[in-house]
């Protein structure tokens, strides 16, 4: 992964600590802004190898943000929205600003990581145009085709994310069972299960756009319906999450995880 200089506008703090320690453990230098406002004036003194865009900002939001910086820098760096907006027409719009790529919000440590390199590769430039056009076109016909489903099937669409819980739920839970069968899990277990899960999740949302868009909504439902957490306490993991993407054994966990599900 080539180094280089990131702009990461969040105004989630956490995020924004998450950001720096896990670029920075690999060579990167991360430059944090809170709003778009603060992004923009950054970008008249430095000019990053990538912008990192969360949508939902105070203020001028990322989709705007991105807007000005494509009329006022062109496409001298990619620019990667973090979304946690399950719509797909949010998503063409990030493209239609000028948005290069997204991921969403709670994604994988080693997901981020991937994305993060491919855009800092400089064999890359160039390369935004093409891979926004392919995005931009898969999202219209996501939407075209969720709009028949819903004309003609009514539900579908929902019974195909309900599908993916059941399957990825029974998946965990029969992982939890190869070595805690009857009895309840030591924290440590949890910990490697919810790591587990994570991966899972994100292995089989990856390729349907409308579904990988409600990748934390899913987790929470596989966390509940494998008997893993209870619902206040999957919604304070998932709070927690990116910083548990440092730990050595949970990246782990996760990488068995998506190698279970593939």
């Amino acid at each position: 992964m080539a180094a280089g200089l990131i702009l990461a506008v969040e105004d989630d703090p956490d995020m924004v600590k998450y950001y720096r320690t896990a670029l920075s453990a690999v060579g990167h230098t991360v430059l944090a802004a809170t709003s778009a406002e603060e992004g923009l004036t950054f970008l008249d003194m430095h000019r990053p190898r990538l912008l990192i865009l969360d949508i939902n900002l105070p203020g001028i939001n990322g989709i705007e943000a991105c807007r000005r910086a494509r009329r006022d820098y062109g496409n001298d760096f990619p620019i990667l929205f973090i979304t946690t907006n399950d719509d797909l027409g949010t998503l063409r719009d990030c493209m239609a600003a000028g948005g290069d790529d997204f991921m969403v919000k709670g994604a994988p440590f080693r997901a981020i990581l991937e994305r993060v390199g491919y855009w800092m590769d400089e064999s890359r430039t160039g390369a935004g145009e093409e891979r926004r056009r392919k995005i931009l076109a898969r999202a219209e016909e996501e939407l075209r085709l969720m709009n028949a489903e819903t004309a003609i099937r009514g539900n579908d669409a929902k019974k195909v994310e309900r599908d993916q819980i059941e399957q990825i739920a029974k998946l965990v839970w029969d992982h939890k069972q190869s070595f805690a069968r009857n009895r309840d899990l030591n924290p440590a277990e949890r910990f490697h299960m919810v790591g587990f899960a994570t991966g899972a999740v994100n292995a089989r949302t990856s390729a349907d756009l409308r579904i990988r868009l409600r990748f934390m909504d899913i987790l929470a439902a596989v966390l509940r319906e494998s008997g893993l957490l209870e619902p206040d306490d999957a919604l304070h993991a998932l709070r927690n999450l990116h910083e548990h993407y440092n730990d050595d054994a949970f990246r782990k966990a996760c990488a068995e995880g998506e190698a279970a599900a593939r």
